[in-house]
């Protein structure tokens, strides 16, 4: 909670002036400011009684502190001084006298101030020290910043969120003591009682306000619900726990860890009345409260509460003795004053030189900035003699004592004998310390209960709020979302998957065919036996490429229809490569060519056929084309066309390597268009040409016995018809398995080249290998008949080749 300031309700009838507005002095060639709390908030006067700790012991400390500075020499040949105001723990208050401080500067464009005055100019205040109150602090620094005036106490404000503390309710406490104070916390502590599961209250205030807020907790009977967390604002401080002890037990405080000052309580004590009126105007005021007398010397006045007092003070009789405690935030205010005199001598020696004495022309007036610099760079040791320093946040070194608000327990007669603020651990520098053991939330328990609306979502679920601030529920991320720094569910990009701990998403590791799978180790050990086999039959047809058979099986197209053999087992090699570019354009053109190779020559082979024979019902004259030059040019026209559609295709659809995901959390690497049925396009056209064949095939079935190879080439063109018909819906079932629908492909490829391998080849080699008396040229040629010349008139057809037509022999019919 941050505790703001309300506007107060002044006094408006009064038998004399009050507040009497003073300033107090301590001269030097430079001065600094000094804001105290030197009296306290009153609910209907604009200031109330005079303050001891925060605001008399404060500014001696300063005037103490000025004093050392000056007799150490701290400073060349110039003194330190002060300018000390009163803001009565009102910022409002404040803010109007800090214009002390500047009111030289507002007119320093039109005047010039000689050394020899400086002293008693405030155009030579050069920094302040104060305020107290983090308020009053906060609207000060809003003004002095405009002149650039640096401030050695900063406000500290911890952000709640970096350490994962939600903030169910933030509340503004009333500043004043009017009668409507007492309601204004009943309210509040309604609306934190309402928010039942957040227990902890984090109080950024004076002892005013939380002795008010434990005062309402109180009326409300709101007993063991609390836990109380207090900034050095209260920590320690009996008067605020006095009477309302067991609203705030088990209270968790943080105080500085201090040092007192040596030689201030000696200071302290010898003072008196009369002492010093220049430097501290208001000590007069404080005797009289402290003694409860009224003083009737120099500098007596009347205030509001000095009214009823009927003993005159006594320097002599009444003097501060042994109930005097040093408070214990003054070390931080002697630290802060001597900050400004090693600041204010690294900048002397900058501007005027190390070893000039006293003030140079360009010191005067200070440049702020510079100053401010120089303040984050000090590095000394103070009056206690611990090291000072300030951090590169502009705070001071952090060291903090950490107390627990207790009950002293006798366990013997089980009642309660006292209360204490228990010291039970320390955070210096970064590093905590705390007694766990020591810590307790009441006498019968040290356990603290939960302060929490809703537990911390497990690993993987994202934090959705409720109405409530602080609530929620916990909803799992789905499994391609994870975490992101607001703790929502967002999906990992294309190509990743959330991390075990949904932190994250980690690329997902890309899949291609590779060489060492089951299903390509098969495949490629099938293609070798393949290429084998088919290089095999190549050597044996160029061995004995004179004898009968080979040379009636029409060689020049064998030798093409093997190439397209040899192609659909290489093929495999090819489709067993990772994806690229250049692997994609082989896909492409080889894949069609393998096939067109293989139907074109079969097509023609068949066509060729089919016409010697049915040439017969016709008439008796050699067909045309049938020569081996002609039947080559005819295959090459059929392939030529598949390459210029192959070519057209690749301008139109560009083969390119891509990533695919055919399923969640898998990233394939192939080509495009191998992901649908349009990689095999290309086969469409063979397709169409081993259709053609296989209509041909049926229709030279019925030729004569002696030349058979016609059934061969039907059987392998049925076969080859039945793997295909089979290849498509195989193919397009395995669209998601890139192995299998390689696989399926690469197998297509080699049966088909493995049937035609089979059912064309196998028989010629068997007889040019086995069956030599087989291997003649009377096998080689066939009468045939027309209907319209006798039967005996026979007309030769050699199929043979044209080179070899001089070694025909007609066989008789």
């Amino acid at each position: 909670m941050i505790a703001l300031l309300l506007v107060p309700i002044f006094l408006t009838e009064s038998i004399f002036s009050w507040p009497i507005a003073k300033t107090g002095r301590y001269n030097g060639d430079i001065l600094i400011g000094g804001i105290f709390m030197v009296h306290d908030k009153h609910d209907q006067l604009v200031c109330g009684e005079i303050f001891e700790q925060e605001g008399i012991q404060s500014l001696e400390m300063m005037i103490f502190t000025l004093q050392k500075i000056n007799e150490m020499k701290i400073l060349p040949g110039f003194s330190l001084g002060g300018l000390f105001i009163d803001d009565c723990d009102r910022d409002t208050i404040g803010v109007e006298r800090s214009l002390q401080f500047v009111k030289g500067l507002l007119g320093s464009d039109t005047c010039e101030c000689k050394a020899s005055s400086a002293a008693n100019s405030s155009m030579n205040v050069v920094g302040v020290v104060g305020a107290a109150s983090s308020v009053v602090s906060i609207q000060v620094a809003s003004l002095l910043r405009l002149f650039k005036l640096p401030q050695a106490v900063k406000l500290i404000s911890e952000a709640s969120a970096a350490r994962n503390i939600c903030l169910a309710m933030t509340l503004a406490l009333p500043r004043d003591k009017s009668r409507d104070s007492p309601k204004a916390f009943d309210t509040i502590i309604t609306n934190l009682y309402s928010k039942k599961a957040a227990r902890v209250i984090l109080t950024f205030a004076s002892n005013t306000e939380v002795k008010m807020l434990v005062a309402a907790a109180k009326r409300y009977h709101i007993e063991e619900h609390f836990i109380w967390i207090g900034s050095d604002g209260w920590s320690g401080n009996m008067d605020v726990v006095n009477g309302q002890e067991d609203y705030m037990e088990g209270a968790i405080t943080v105080q500085p860890l201090s040092e007192p000052i040596p030689g201030f309580n000696e200071y302290f004590k010898q003072l008196s009345p009369t002492d010093h009126p220049l430097e501290n105007p208001w000590l007069t005021e404080f005797w009289e409260k402290r003694f409860s007398c009224k003083w009737n010397g120099a500098g007596a006045y009347e205030t509001p509460f000095n009214q009823n007092y009927t003993i005159i003070c006594d320097s002599q009789k009444h003097r501060i003795s042994k109930d005097f405690t040093q408070d214990h935030m003054l070390q931080y205010l002697s630290d802060a004053v001597i900050a400004f005199a090693y600041a204010l001598k690294d900048l002397h020696s900058e501007i005027c030189g190390r070893n000039f004495s006293g003030i140079c022309a360009g010191f005067l007036p200070m440049n702020g900035t510079k100053l401010l610099k120089k303040l984050d760079n000090v590095h000394f040791k103070g009056l206690t003699g611990e090291e000072f320093f300030f951090l590169k946040d502009g705070n001071g070194p952090n060291r903090y004592g950490i107390f627990n608000f207790q009950r002293k327990y006798d366990i013997q007669h089980k009642s309660t004998i006292g209360w204490h603020f228990a010291n039970v651990g320390t955070y210096i520098d970064g590093t905590l310390s705390l007694n766990k053991d020591k810590v307790r939330y009441h006498a019968h328990t040290k356990h603290y209960p939960l302060s929490q609306c809703s537990a911390p979502c497990p690993t993987g679920h994202a934090k959705i709020i409720k109405d409530e601030k602080c609530c929620w529920f916990c909803a799992p991320c789905n499994i391609t979302e994870y975490l992101n720094e607001d703790l929502k569910c967002v999906g990992c990009p294309d190509g990743t998957r959330p991390n075990f701990a949904k932190t994250g998403c980690n690329v997902i590791a890309v899949q291609h065919v590779k060489l060492f799978t089951i299903h390509a180790i098969v495949a490629i050990v099938m293609a070798v036996l393949g290429c084998i086999a088919t290089l095999f039959v190549i050597g044996i047809y160029i061995k004995y490429s004179n004898s009968p058979v080979i040379k009636a099986s029409a060689r020049e197209l064998c030798y093409i229809l093997l190439a397209g053999v040899f192609m659909s087992y290489f093929m495999t090699f090819i489709l067993h490569l990772k994806p690229q570019t250049i692997v994609c354009v082989f896909h492409k053109v080889g894949l069609g060519l393998t096939c067109s190779l293989m139907y074109s020559a079969l097509l023609v082979k068949t066509n060729r056929i089919a016409r010697i024979f049915d040439s017969n019902n016709i008439k008796a004259k050699r067909p045309q084309f049938i020569s081996p030059t002609s039947q080559v040019m005819i295959t090459a026209l059929l392939n030529g066309f598949q390459l210029i559609l192959v070519l057209l295709w690749l301008v139109v659809s560009p083969p390119l390597a891509m990533h695919h995901t055919p399923q969640l959390f898998v990233v394939q690497l192939i080509c495009s268009g191998f992901i649908d049925i349009s990689y095999v396009s290309c086969i469409i056209y063979p397709l169409i040409l081993l259709l053609i064949c296989t209509y041909y095939a049926i229709k030279s079935r019925k030729i004569p016995e002696a030349f058979n190879e016609s059934k061969h080439i039907g059987f392998t063109a049925y076969t080859t018809c039945v793997i295909w018909i089979a290849f498509f819906p195989l193919y397009i079932m395995s669209m998601d398995d890139l192995e299998i629908r390689t696989a399926i492909l690469c197998f297509t490829c080699m049966v088909s080249g493995t049937v035609v391998l089979l059912c064309l080849f196998t028989p010629k080699i068997y007889i040019v290998l086995f069956k030599a008396e087989q291997n003649r040229s009377s096998n080689s040629t066939i009468r045939f008949k027309t209907r319209l010349e006798p039967k005996s008139n026979l007309t030769p057809v050699d199929l043979r080749s044209s080179s070899d037509k001089d070694n025909s022999v007609s066989a008789p019919a």
